[in-house]
C-alpha cells in the first residue's frame, strides 16, 4: 500500500490526517488472498497461515528499511498548542524548543543541534503553499541563524 496520493495542501488542510495509516494484517491478508490466489490467478492455492507468515516477516523487514529514515522539520506552534503531523510522520525521535540564541533545548536530553527543513508559515501559523500544493520551504532554519548569530557574538 502505498502513500495516499495528494499534495501537501491538502493534506494539511484536510481534518482527516493520517486516515490511511490503519489497516490491519488481517486486511492485507485478505486482500491478498482475493486478488492473488486461486484457480485464473498467479497462485493456484495457498494456506491463510502461510500467507500470514509471510505478511508478517514483510512488515518486520519493511520495519529494518525504515529505522534509520530520520526527518527533521522546523515549525512554530500555534497558540492552540496543535498542528497536524506530517503524511509520512512514523514515531518522532526529539521535539525540542527554540531559545532566543538559536539553541535548541530538548524536551529530553539531546546534546545535538541539528539543521531542520523550515515550513513557511504565515502570521497565523498555517503553512504556505506553491502553485503545485507543495508546501513552501525556507531557506534557512531559525535554529540555524540564531546558533550562527551566538556563535558570531562569541
Amino acid at each position: 500500500m502505498a502513500l495516499a496520493q495528494y499534495t501537501p495542501k491538502e493534506y494539511y488542510n484536510s481534518k482527516n490526517q493520517g486516515y490511511y495509516q490503519f489497516i490491519s494484517i488481517d486486511d492485507i491478508i485478505s486482500n491478498f488472498l482475493v486478488s492473488y490466489v486461486g484457480d485464473d490467478k498467479i497462485i493456484k492455492s495457498a494456506k491463510r497461515t502461510e500467507i500470514a507468515y509471510h505478511a508478517q516477516r514483510t512488515l518486520q523487514e519493511l520495519s529494518y528499511d525504515t529505522i534509520d529514515n530520520v526527518k527533521s522539520i522546523e515549525i512554530e506552534i500555534p497558540p492552540s498548542l496543535s498542528f497536524p503531523l506530517p503524511h509520512d510522520f512514523v514515531s518522532y525521535v526529539r521535539i525540542t524548543c527554540l531559545d532566543d540564541n538559536g539553541l535548541e533545548r530538548p524536551l529530553k536530553p539531546n546534546n545535538n543541534t541539528t539543521a531542520p527543513t523550515p515550513f513557511l508559515q504565515d502570521q497565523d501559523y498555517n503553512l504556505l503553499y506553491d502553485n503545485q500544493g507543495n508546501v513552501l520551504l525556507g531557506k534557512e532554519s531559525e535554529a540555524s541563524k540564531r546558533f550562527k548569530a551566538q556563535n558570531d557574538n562569541a
